[in-house]
């Protein structure tokens, strides 16, 4: 994945993107995670339709057989029309191919989850993440969340269960530590205090 920062003291006005090759997903990463298609390259947009609250977005190139390229954009000061491009490398490997596809989809689904577990529906965001748990076990993230699922719905075993598994396949998460030596009651150590 190919990361860039393109920083714009201009304002509002359109935003014109350019790629090689050419019918390249443009997305936006929304601040809750979704990931949101504004179009297919060649494209032109106002920036006014990606800029909401946040100062900066991010945004993400994808094409099957490339590697996947983020920009992060600030929000122009003026009006103004800025040009996007980007020249994408093919994958390296077909494990680089479906690496990418793999978190593209963990991705979406966490997301999901998380907005579930925001408006308290528990139930849904735990059937998400087992399934997650269930196709990608080697992954720590949704052995995390849906242990915060748990913790927020006071099945405190069932919490300190998935916290222990993420730990096994990610150790050395200090607040997930702290939260787990809270959970079983014991005193946090120094490090974890000053959190």
């Amino acid at each position: 994945m190919v990361l860039g920062v393109l920083l714009v003291s201009c304002g509002h006005g359109q935003i014109e993107f350019q790629t090689f090759p050419s019918k390249v997903d443009v997305s936006i990463v929304e601040s809750n995670g979704q990931i949101k298609k504004l179009g297919e390259t060649p494209l032109e947009i106002d920036t006014e339709n990606i800029f909401y609250n946040d100062g900066v977005v991010k945004l993400l190139f994808t094409k099957q057989g490339y590697r996947d390229e983020v920009v992060y954009f600030t929000k122009p000061a003026i009006r103004s029309r800025v040009k996007i491009s980007s020249n994408m490398q093919q994958a390296s490997s077909a494990n680089e191919i479906i690496s990418n596809q793999k978190l593209e989809k963990i991705s979406s689904k966490i997301a999901e989850a998380q907005q579930y577990s925001f408006s308290k529906n528990f139930r849904r965001a735990e059937d998400i993440l087992l399934k997650l748990i269930d196709d990608y076990p080697e992954v720590s993230v949704p052995y995390d969340l849906i242990a915060n699922v748990y913790y927020l719905s006071n099945d405190i075993d069932k919490a300190i269960y998935y916290y222990e598994k993420a730990k096994q396949i990610s150790p050395g998460n200090i607040k997930r530590d702290y939260l787990l030596n809270k959970l079983k009651g014991n005193k946090p150590s120094q490090r974890e205090e000053q959190i």
